[in-house]
């Protein structure tokens, strides 16, 4: 098992802070369904998300980052369609949490009190199908700071310049 892990971590191709991936038509139609199926399942919850006006939208924004970094980095997402806690998991077993935003100057948030069992935060931003990496932080890092995140809730946050290439493997 210890050689198969080693195999699948040798294979994790280097990440690079600003490096552009375009989704596939089939990875579109893939995060396209997904966004959909998401959309019916947590219809009518009141949290956080349903605050947003076009929860559809952002669903394939936020699975397309997700789709994109797990492409980068040679793992599979999570298909769940009761997302929360993390994303995808590291070939050696830590859990991670995909941030998205459409703003490509934004930094890394999370806000303060969710439910996320990710040891390590990635940062995508762009658009639907087109995202960029911006880079990595561990979850001590990201603690580091907070400020005042959407809706005047408290948030963690790192600003882009301090995110890693890669801490993968």
């Amino acid at each position: 098992m210890d050689v198969l892990l080693e195999n699948i971590a040798n294979q994790i191709p280097a990440l690079i802070k600003g490096q552009k991936l375009k989704l596939c038509p089939f990875e579109q139609q893939v995060v396209w369904n997904y966004a959909k199926a998401l959309q019916r399942a947590t219809a009518g919850q009141q949290d956080f998300a349903a605050k947003i006006e076009n929860q559809l939208r952002t669903n394939t924004m936020s699975f397309g980052a997700e789709m994109a970094f797990c492409r980068m980095a040679n793992i599979f997402p999570r298909f769940e369609l009761y997302p929360g806690q993390w994303d995808c998991v590291a070939p050696d077993g830590r859990l991670i949490d995909v941030k998205h935003a459409e703003e490509h100057h934004k930094n890394l948030i999370c806000r303060v009190g969710s439910n996320s069992a990710a040891e390590l935060f990635v940062l995508m931003t762009g658009e639907f199908p087109e995202f960029t990496y911006r880079g990595m932080a561990t979850r001590a890092e990201l603690h580091e700071e907070i400020m005042e995140g959407n809706y005047g809730k408290p948030a963690y946050f790192r600003h882009q310049d301090k995110l890693h290439d890669n801490l993968l493997g």
